[in-house]
């Protein structure tokens, strides 16, 4: 810009002497005018001019008045131009003024920022100062927190022992207070139903609630699955019905001949296998066989419930056949549309409650199922095959025999109405609740009704299906 500036002033002063010698040509020209002008004043007073002369004289003068006017057309040009240069010095001068302005603005903001680098480098000087306080306080505080972790740890782990300690010396407590109360409470509970051991998880209440709760859960899981197997609600329910009454019944048969065992091996010695006994002295052995007293009686139930959660899983297992040869049959009926009714009564009662099926169910009971048993079925492990296809309703089962277990190992034994007399019974409301509709009369059974024990108290209310007609 101020290169832009001197050019300018250097052409003006350029014009400036260029008009000052054309003043002085101009000068010059007219006193040469002035001059002519005597001349011809001259020529004029001696009256002895020639035309010639003063045509040549004329023609000088018309010359020198052309020249003159060139010449002031050439300064009228150059005064153009020296105005329009003056203009633009005008201008050039604002624009120089108005960068100056914005040059000394420039000059305060670039110390403003040379001000705010400064106090950057000292801010950052701070904050290195602050970075290398902090990261040493951070690694004071990381090995506090280490030694506080190890402390917490040592803590924890005394805790836990004191914990244990005491979980020790409770089980020590009730371990004594157990031995202490024992016998008095064998004579107190024993085949008395009217008094409960409210520390014991699978007493009759617990049981009944943990049978709802199936009901409510694995029932219902069941059911789906098999409505989509059988295309039928009724037939759903059905199996799950007979389920659920069957395994009540396995684990009858079951642990009956448990318990029977059990006393007979503490009754009687066992006879060796060369050795040769009469049938007189069987026959005395037997009538001299050992009482078992009452508080013996209550040892060894007491030992079945401690040995349930061992038991159950084979209990389970050993149910699996019957339940799967259950559904079995439901699916053969189904596809060979049997219609037979008194095979399988709508309202409850069981297919299973024939002779072929008694004898299965001892069998199983026993540890094992006869092939033969099976009628159309090719093997045992086809049934399986078959029950695996709806591992719902094999947990359903599992289930029931798991429960069913806990409900028969104990005294009094747990009761279970599974079946209904005749069909149009009157609806019990204070044994059943209703199913999906209400009505005066029942048609079939969907959930068996609990209680303490045979013609006992009820413990839980079972689930029945109103007639539609009244």
């Amino acid at each position: 810009m101020r290169q832009t500036i001197q050019k300018q002033i250097s052409q003006i002063e350029t014009y400036d002497s260029e008009k000052t010698k054309m003043e002085g040509v101009i000068e010059h020209l007219q006193r040469q005018v002035e001059e002519k002008v005597r001349e011809c004043e001259l020529y004029r007073s001696k009256h002895e001019q020639s035309d010639s002369s003063k045509q040549l004289v004329q023609q000088q003068i018309i010359d020198l008045n052309h020249q003159l006017k060139h010449k002031e057309m050439e300064i009228k040009r150059k005064d153009a131009d020296y105005d329009s240069l003056l203009k633009e010095t005008k201008s050039l001068r604002k624009a120089n003024d108005d960068t100056q302005r914005q040059i000394e603005q420039f000059q305060i903001h670039l110390k403003s920022n040379d001000q705010r680098l400064q106090e950057s480098e000292n801010n950052s000087k701070i904050y290195h100062d602050y970075r290398e306080r902090f990261l040493k306080e951070r690694n004071e505080d990381k090995k506090l927190i280490k030694n506080m972790e190890s402390t917490i740890a040592e803590l924890k782990n005394e805790c836990s022992k004191l914990r244990n300690q005491v979980i020790d010396l409770k089980k020590l407590k009730e371990d004594l207070l157990t031995r202490l109360s024992k016998p008095a409470g064998a004579k107190l509970t024993q085949g008395n139903a009217d008094i409960t051991d409210l520390g014991d998880e699978n007493r009759p209440t617990k049981l009944a609630e943990k049978f709802s709760e199936l009901y409510d859960n694995e029932w219902k899981d069941a059911l789906e699955e098999l409505i989509s197997l059988t295309s039928s609600d009724v037939k759903a329910i059905e199996i799950n019905l007979e389920i659920v009454s069957s395994a009540y019944r396995f684990c009858c048969s079951l642990s009956q001949m448990h318990a029977d065992e059990l006393m007979h091996s503490l009754q009687y010695l066992p006879q060796f296998s060369d050795e040769t006994v009469s049938e007189q002295a069987l026959k005395e052995d037997k009538d001299k066989g050992a009482t078992i007293p009452q508080h013996i009686q209550k040892d060894i139930e007491d030992i079945r419930k401690s040995l349930a959660p061992q038991m159950i899983e084979v209990v389970e297992e050993r149910f699996c056949a019957v339940a799967a040869k259950i559904i079995q049959r439901y699916v053969q009926n189904s596809k060979q549309k049997d219609s037979d009714s008194d095979s399988r009564k709508r309202y409850g009662r069981q297919v299973l409650d024939d002779k072929n099926y008694q004898e299965q169910h001892v069998d199983g009971a026993r540890g094992f199922v006869d092939k033969e048993s099976f009628e159309s079925s090719s093997s045992i492990d086809e049934l399986f095959l078959l029950f695996d296809k709806t591992p719902f309703t094999k947990q359903f089962a599992r289930r029931c025999a798991h429960l069913c277990w806990l409900m028969r190992i104990r005294d009094p034994k747990i009761h279970m109405v599974y079946d209904l007399e005749s069909k149009k019974d009157d609806f019990n409301n204070e044994m059943f609740r209703y199913y999906t509709r209400t009505g005066k009369h029942m048609d079939y059974l969907v959930w068996p009704a609990l209680f303490l024990y045979e013609n006992g108290p009820l413990l839980s209310k079972g689930v029945a299906q109103a007639l539609l007609r009244a």
